[in-house]
């Protein structure tokens, strides 16, 4: 009987040691995804088809077509809106533009954050 309590202690011993070692098997992470390449610059070129952005590192042109997601602000704009000289934020991916951004310059006059400058010519008491 002795023999017989002892090796059931030792068979429940090892079924817990099994499933410990399952429940700490290494989970599978999914892999990281990769960055969207993009660029900043100013745009030297643009048509219809294609658009080159020139920055203080390079100089690329990138084709455009019915999928490029061109924005200004929150506005959806066409290759037509992007001008020579424009500020731009270019995602691609090989050499298509996937989306671009055009920087929307602020209204001259239109101060920052922070508040209004205080007139030193006005006196509080």
């Amino acid at each position: 009987m002795k023999r017989f309590v002892s090796m059931l202690t030792v068979l429940a011993l090892a079924m817990c040691a099994t499933i410990a070692v399952a429940e700490e098997a290494p989970k599978k992470e999914k892999p990281a995804k990769p960055a969207t390449p993009m660029i900043k610059g100013e745009v030297t070129k643009v048509d219809a088809a294609s658009i080159t952005v020139k920055n203080k590192d390079a100089e690329k042109t990138f084709t455009i077509d019915a999928n490029t997601k061109i924005k200004a602000g929150n506005e959806d704009k066409t290759a037509a809106d992007i001008k020579v000289g424009d500020k731009v934020t270019v995602k691609y991916d090989g050499d298509k533009a996937t989306g671009i951004m055009i920087a929307v310059p602020k209204p001259a006059g239109e101060k920052k954050e922070g508040g209004a400058k205080k007139d030193p010519a006005a006196k509080t008491h």
